[in-house]
């Protein structure tokens, strides 16, 4: 009877004894995403893209994220405000972003930053054709963040073999706007004595959300070329601008000169390089057509001290063929 006892004991005693063995498996990390900030966006396609994201990411089963009736309502676009809010809903990652209209497409930018460590898993910009598109790139972005490590609760990425801070997964995107700019040059000093001018420019410029690279050039009592860069204060539809670009001039004697200049005293002509200081506002930025208001401190350094104010009013398009 006690070896028919121990025969049925055996099995299960076993059993258990095999799984007190088996090492305990680490609870899943919990992931927060957060609204994203928008600028020229909707409040419902920005929501919308949100919870395609979230959802796309709940449904990898790699983590558990956190859901949308728990997650804070502010948007954040830096890592210390991310983890602030993460610190609310006890989560181990969290996602953060940004949308930014930019004529008819929309510059999606992204993190994945580890609570623990502040480190950033991942980042990454990308843009959507429209906000119809925004969805595909939703799931893009899901499938990318899936592929960086989601640390077991309670363990740091920074403590994870071959962890290392988040990189950028693309070149960031821009768009090629052309610009065609007419208006009046107020002259300080030189120039051959010439009091005001008409000007005209006109040029490229190759716009990220928040800076662009400018190349242009026009007419000012002789033709010049300049190449600088701006940057735009405010993200939304009207946004002020500074910058500044370097180049070459050439001043025309009064031989050369425009009806549009009226009449010069006599002078020589000259060439030399050139600064520019600049500052303005550009209205309609997330239209195709927008409208530009440019005020610019110029000086040609020939020796002849001739620096001049430039005043412009432009109108500037999204240049076909050129959006990456």
């Amino acid at each position: 009877m006690l070896q028919s006892l121990f025969r049925t004991l055996a099995v299960p005693v076993t059993l258990f004894a095999l799984c007190a063995e088996l090492p305990a498996q680490p609870a899943k990390p919990t992931l927060l995403v957060l609204p994203f900030e928008t600028a020229g966006i909707d409040s419902l396609a920005a929501r919308t893209a949100t919870t395609i994201l979230r959802s796309q990411l709940g449904s990898q089963g790699s983590c558990s994220v956190v859901p949308e009736s728990r997650t804070p309502d502010s948007p954040c676009a830096e890592a210390d405000c991310a983890r602030a809010a993460a610190g609310s809903t006890k989560s181990n990652q969290v996602v953060f972003g940004t949308l930014n209209r930019l004529g008819t497409k929309v510059v999606v930018e992204y993190s994945l930053v580890d609570c623990a460590s502040g480190n950033t898993v991942a980042s990454g910009t990308t843009s959507s054709e429209s906000v119809e598109g925004l969805e595909e790139t939703m799931r893009w972005i899901a499938a990318e963040i899936e592929t960086r490590p989601h640390p077991p609760a309670g363990i740091s990425s920074g403590s994870l073999p071959g962890a290392r801070p988040g990189r950028a997964l693309n070149a960031p995107r821009y768009t090629a706007v052309a610009i065609a700019d007419f208006g009046e040059m107020y002259t300080v000093s030189g120039y051959n004595d010439t009091r005001r001018a008409f000007v005209v420019d006109g040029g490229v410029s190759f716009e990220y959300p928040t800076y662009s690279f400018d190349i242009f050039g026009g007419w000012r009592l002789g033709p010049m070329v300049n190449i600088g860069a701006s940057y735009f204060m405010l993200p939304g539809e009207t946004s002020p601008f500074v910058g500044a670009g370097v180049g070459y001039s050439f001043i025309a004697p009064d031989l050369w000169s425009n009806p549009f200049i009226g009449t010069a005293d006599a002078g020589s002509s000259r060439s030399s390089f050139n600064m520019i200081l600049k500052a303005g506002v550009v209205a309609l930025r997330t239209n195709e057509i927008r409208l530009g208001l440019n005020i610019q401190y110029m000086e040609v350094f020939t020796g002849h001290a001739d620096r001049a104010l430039v005043v412009t009013l432009g109108v500037q398009g999204l240049a076909p063929g050129i959006r990456f």
